[in-house]
């Protein structure tokens, strides 16, 4: 971690980052590059960061932390949510539309060894994986011809509904097998459910301290549940749906799956036609510290080793 500590930190810019040994802007790999670079596989656990371009249909890989273009996964429709099993590195992504698919691919390889169609769920953008089962979580904002969902795909498929969610935006797992989701409320602007394992209904957060927002990302880390304001430039750390703190991601467009990893969070920045990866000090936040630019409009970063 002093690795990546030195490494980003020699990157600080007060508007933008200029120049960084081996980690400058990096322009995102042509589609022609692209092809020829998954051709080469990364080093089999070297880490990786992975980015959801729903528009190109594909998912680009990075070396991680150097942000070196390292392939593409291509042939997903429509890939939005990812997620990694942090015990295998194995990496799911998530496909909405036209049907609700879900992929799994090894660390760096670019074949599927996994993939599930159901033809009951449509609208799926997240996902998140229980490391301790290997449990798949989704959401769906519709299933079974109903209103949305969370669906969970373990020994066989179960589907949960929060009676407060009106629309199911992002899931995450702690370390505890508690299951938690967001998204706008039937009766709030935004909300907050907990699915405890072995329960079927979920216990709601009313989010309290952060004032009308749509809610994005979700990730559980260091003791908090992290919310992210979509349409704010802001995450908020929780605990019982009471804000303790918050982290300004200052230049970030639109914010959806983020990436908290340890001392940093990695952004998905979508701004119009173009977008950028943008990374912060964390929880510091300000001005990004390292970007990749020119990533076709982002939706999710995840993280695989």
């Amino acid at each position: 971690m002093s690795h990546l500590r030195n490494l980003l930190g020699a990157c600080i810019s007060a508007v933008l980052i200029i120049s960084c040994r081996g980690n400058a802007d990096l322009a995102a790999p042509s589609r022609t590059d692209s092809a020829n670079a998954t051709r080469v596989q990364p080093q089999t656990r070297g880490g990786l960061l992975y980015v959801s371009e729903p528009y190109a249909n594909a998912v680009a890989m990075y070396t991680y932390p150097q942000l070196q273009p390292a392939g593409q996964l291509t042939g997903i429709p429509d890939p939005e949510g990812l997620c990694v099993n942090r015990r295998t590195g194995d990496v799911w992504v998530v496909s909405g539309f036209p049907t609700a698919q879900f992929t799994e691919f090894r660390h760096g390889g670019t074949k599927p060894i996994h993939k599930i169609k159901f033809g009951n769920a449509d609208f799926t953008q997240s996902c998140s994986v229980d490391s301790n089962t290997g449990d798949l979580a989704v959401t769906s904002n519709l299933a079974h011809g109903l209103r949305g969902a969370v669906i969970v795909f373990g020994a066989k498929a179960k589907t949960y509904r929060d009676v407060l969610i009106e629309n199911y935006e992002f899931v995450s797992y702690d370390e505890s097998d508690d299951l938690f989701v967001d998204g706008p409320g039937v009766r709030t602007p935004a909300a907050i459910g907990e699915l405890k394992p072995g329960k079927t209904r979920f216990h709601n957060f009313p989010l309290e301290g952060t004032g009308t927002f749509h809610p994005g990302g979700l990730q559980y880390s260091k003791g908090s549940l992290v919310v992210g304001a979509t349409k704010h430039h802001v995450i908020y750390q929780t605990s019982n749906g009471v804000v303790t703190g918050s982290t300004a991601l200052l230049g970030a467009c639109r914010i959806e799956q983020f990436e908290i990893d340890e001392i940093v969070v990695i952004v998905p920045s979508s701004c119009g036609s173009d977008g950028a990866v943008l990374i912060y000090n964390y929880p510091g936040g300000g001005m990004p510290i390292a970007r990749i630019p020119h990533v076709n409009r982002p939706f999710a970063v995840t993280i695989s080793r």
